[in-house]
């Protein structure tokens, strides 16, 4: 998802979240996919109304950096 759709998210709505559709869209994986994490709580997420999962951006953008891998390079730099 674009910086510029967020920011148009954001100002709308006033909320930084989006829904399970669109997280998947982002990531560039199937929906089922997402549940699939949600159910075995590898990403963070809301559940307002114990119905609708939501996820706050910033959190998904902090979860996908946790997932980094060092380059080979940063490996050779430690040792």
């Amino acid at each position: 998802m674009s910086e510029l759709i967020q920011l148009q998210r954001k100002a709308i709505t006033g909320y930084d979240y989006i829904n399970t559709k669109e997280l998947a869209e982002m990531l560039g994986i199937s929906i089922k996919t997402v549940y699939g994490r949600v159910y075995n709580r590898q990403i963070p997420y809301y559940k307002p109304g114990g119905k609708t999962l939501m996820f706050k951006l910033s959190e998904i953008q902090e979860w996908i950096k946790a997932g980094r891998h060092s380059t080979i390079e940063e490996i050779r730099e430690r040792i």
